[in-house]
């Protein structure tokens, strides 16, 4: 089971932003000089860039050293090495305690498993905040290793996901999640399957 956590950040940290070369999942990783992650975006830089602005951070390029456990356990992820991530992550000083929690109760779900919107609404113990759950994880900072790819429609459908829905359907056959032709997984996860290991 994957050991991420959630560790408070601090105005004016500096992050650097490395570089993850895929072909079919390239991403950009931004980390406290401790390693903290503070995000990951599999679209452009500035995705990361505003992060830093809103959060009061210095954001500069990795000058090539060694790679931060973060960019590491991504490689590994993406070679089919690693299923779990055992990282810290800066949380977001202006999520709110829903969002925090929504993001929490993401990093619940095994890998090659999927919930619905519902579904993680009722780990969080709010059982009809399911488009709320959408929108907090419409914000999730941390792609891939925050896993909101691994959430999906009532009806099994492949949703909204910021990288994409293209790159969400590659996660999901990375994870073994057999997905249906015309998009969708093969079917909802039923409601005795839940994970509730917030």
């Amino acid at each position: 089971m994957a050991s991420v956590g959630f560790v408070p950040s601090a105005e004016g940290e500096e992050w650097i932003l490395e570089r993850l070369d895929h072909p079919a999942l390239p991403a950009w990783v931004a980390t406290s000089p401790e390693g903290r992650v503070a995000g990951i975006t599999v679209r452009e830089t500035s995705v990361l860039e505003a992060l830093a602005r809103r959060r009061g951070a210095r954001l500069t390029r990795s000058g090539g050293g060694r790679p931060s456990a973060a960019l590491r356990q991504l490689e590994e992820y993406l070679a089919g090495t690693r299923r779990d991530f055992e990282l810290e992550i800066l949380a977001d000083p202006a999520a709110s305690a829903f969002e925090q929690a929504a993001w929490e109760a993401l990093c619940a779900i095994p890998f090659g498993e999927v919930r619905s919107y519902g579904q993680q609404a009722r780990m969080l113990g709010k059982p009809g905040a399911a488009r709320a759950v959408g929108r907090a994880n419409g914000r999730n900072p941390v792609a891939v290793v925050v896993p909101c790819h691994r959430i999906i429609g009532s009806d099994g459908s492949l949703t909204g996901f910021t990288g994409g829905l293209s790159r969400k359907r590659w996660l999901l056959a990375h994870e073994g999640v057999r997905l249906r032709p015309d998009a969708g997984p093969s079917a909802p996860v039923p409601d005795n399957q839940l994970s509730l290991g917030l």
